[in-house]
């Protein structure tokens, strides 16, 4: 979760006030929706960083580590634009082809296909027809399905 200054000023509030003993680590356990262990982490690190409050904020900046290289994405891109009708296997089986390295997952190529994919209408259903009687007690057929029920009739 990506922290907002907001966020990271409500934290080092609390934190500071479990550094001035005013708050136990239990209350602000609670108070911020954590366990007492993370409290105790959350202090350690503004301890560690000079009492500098910014240090609980997002700290990574790089790319997570398993996340794959852009060109093996870009390969799946121009497959689903060329071939929009084709499987997520046929198109993992063309990148197999091509030597694409590293080689997304079955289940990553079909991830990127559905979000590369624009976004079909939904059909709209067909309107129900709907029988009035010409006078009252009058019998009315109230099946509106369309089709052939019975075989051969």
């Amino acid at each position: 979760m990506r922290f907002d200054t907001a966020m990271v000023q409500q934290r080092g509030a609390i934190v500071r006030l479990v550094q001035e003993q005013i708050l136990t680590q239990g209350q602000a356990a609670l108070e911020l929706g954590l366990s007492e262990r993370q409290v105790r982490r959350l202090v350690e690190r503004v301890v560690a960083a000079g009492g500098t409050v910014s240090s609980l904020a997002y700290a990574r900046t790089h790319a997570a580590p398993n996340r794959l290289a852009e060109p093996a994405r870009a390969a799946v891109r121009g497959l689903v634009l060329a071939q929009p009708q084709a499987s997520a296997q046929a198109i993992w089986e063309t990148l197999a082809a091509r030597g694409v390295v590293p080689l997304p997952s079955l289940r990553t190529v079909s991830r990127w296909q559905h979000a590369e994919r624009p976004a079909r209408a939904r059909a709209q259903p067909r309107p129900a027809r709907r029988f009035e009687a010409a006078r009252p007690l009058q019998l009315v057929q109230m099946d509106t399905t369309s089709g052939q029920w019975v075989s051969g009739a």
